[in-house]
C-alpha cells in the first residue's frame, strides 16, 4: 500500500481525510466527518453573522454620522453595500444634512454651496479625492478647476490646454467673440491657454450660424460667461482661504510633533535632539509648505528624514571640528620647531 504525502498546512480539511483514508479505521474516519461538518457549520454561522454595526437602528447609526469627518463618512460608505446605500442616498434631504453639517463642522474654510447639479457627498468628493478625473490616477499634484468642474494632474492638463498668441492658435485665426466668451489660464511665459474641446465647440457652434446670427450669440454667451466669471471668483477665493488654513493646519500639527521629539530624553535624562539642528534641517522647511492634512504616516515618514539629515550635520560639525583642532595643533607644532631652530 503506498501512502499518500501528509502536509502541515492545508485549505480544505476534507482534502485531509482524503489523504489520510489509508491509514484510518472505519470508526475514526466517521468521527472525523463529524468533526469537519460541524466546524464548516460553525465557520459558515461566523461568515453569514452580521457586524454589530450593521444591526443599529438607523436612528443610532445616524446620529453616529452626524459626528464623523467628511473623510470618515466617505471610507465608511465604501465598506460595504449597506452603509453606501445608506450614505450614499442623493434623495434623502436628512442624509444630504449630514454630509453639509460634516462639512461645516471639520472644513469650516468650505462654506459656499456645492455647485449646482452636485450633491453634498458629491461636493466633499470632490473636494477631498486627489484623483485625476481624466487619467484616473490618484496623485497629490492634482489640482481643481471650477470652469470645467474636474480635477486634473498636470500631465493630463498639458495634453488638454491650447495656447493661444495674437488670435491664433496653432497659426489659425480664431474669431476674437470665441475668446472672450471663454475662461482661460496662463502659462509660465504670460501666454493666454484655453482648453481645447471648448475652442473646438465654439468653432463649430458659430460656424454654422450666419452673421446676423453671431452677433446675438454671442451676446448670449457672453452674459453667460461673466455670470460664470463671478462664480469662479467666488470658488477661487474660497480656494486660496483653504490653502492657508490647511498649511496652518499642517504647520500647527508639526510643530506639536516636533515639540514631542525635542523632548525626547537619554537614560541620563540629556536631549537627544537639539532644535536649533532640527529646524535647519530642509525636509521640515519643505513639510510646512504642502496643503494636505498632516497624518501619523507623514509624520513617521518625516520623522526619518529628520534623523537622517539631522546625524549628517553633526557629522559634518565634528568634522569641521577636527580639522579646526589639527590645524592649531601643525601650526603649533611649526612655531616650536622654529623656535627650537633659533
Amino acid at each position: 500500500m503506498v501512502q499518500t504525502r501528509r502536509f502541515k498546512a492545508r485549505s480544505n480539511p476534507s482534502t485531509e481525510l482524503i489523504e489520510q483514508k489509508d491509514t484510518l479505521t472505519d470508526s475514526d474516519l466517521f468521527d472525523s466527518l463529524q468533526q469537519t461538518s460541524t466546524s464548516s457549520s460553525h465557520l459558515q454561522q461566523n461568515v453569514n453573522k452580521p457586524s454589530s454595526l450593521c444591526t443599529l437602528p438607523p436612528e443610532t447609526f445616524l446620529q453616529i454620522c452626524k459626528n464623523l469627518s467628511p473623510a470618515d463618512l466617505l471610507s465608511l460608505s465604501k465598506t460595504c453595500k449597506l452603509f453606501y446605500n445608506d450614505l450614499c442616498c442623493e434623495d434623502s434631504l436628512t442624509i444630504q444634512e449630514i454630509w453639509r453639517q460634516s462639512r461645516y463642522s471639520f472644513m469650516p474654510y468650505r462654506k459656499l454651496v456645492p455647485p449646482e447639479g452636485m450633491s453634498e457627498r458629491q461636493y466633499v468628493r470632490f473636494l477631498l479625492e486627489n484623483k485625476c478625473h481624466i487619467c484616473g490616477r490618484k496623485s497629490k499634484s492634482t489640482k481643481i478647476y471650477w470652469e470645467r468642474r474636474l480635477r486634473c494632474c498636470a500631465g493630463c492638463l498639458e495634453t488638454r490646454m491650447i495656447r493661444c498668441d495674437n488670435y491664433k492658435i496653432d497659426s489659425q485665426d480664431v474669431e476674437p467673440i470665441i475668446l472672450q466668451i471663454l475662461h482661460c489660464r496662463w502659462d509660465r511665459n504670460g501666454t493666454r491657454v484655453y482648453w481645447k474641446d471648448q475652442i473646438t465647440e465654439k468653432i463649430k457652434e458659430i460656424e454654422s450660424l450666419s452673421q446676423t446670427e453671431r452677433v446675438e450669440w454671442g451676446e448670449q454667451q457672453y452674459k453667460k460667461f461673466k455670470l460664470n466669471e463671478r462664480e469662479l471668483n467666488r470658488r477661487n477665493i474660497e480656494d486660496n482661504c483653504a490653502r492657508r488654513q490647511q498649511r496652518y493646519d499642517r504647520k500647527k500639527i508639526i510643530d506639536e510633533k516636533l515639540n514631542e521629539m525635542i523632548s525626547e530624553t537619554n537614560k541620563n535624562g540629556s536631549p537627544i535632539w537639539i532644535r536649533a539642528y532640527l529646524e535647519k534641517c530642509s525636509s521640515l522647511s519643505k513639510a510646512y509648505t504642502y496643503n494636505r492634512p498632516f497624518t501619523e504616516r507623514s509624520w513617521k515618514i518625516l520623522k526619518q528624514k529628520l534623523v537622517r539629515e539631522y546625524n549628517e550635520m553633526l557629522d559634518a560639525d565634528d568634522s569641521e571640528e577636527i580639522d579646526f583642532i589639527c590645524g592649531e595643533y601643525l601650526s603649533d607644532l611649526d612655531s616650536n620647531n622654529s623656535e627650537d631652530k633659533n
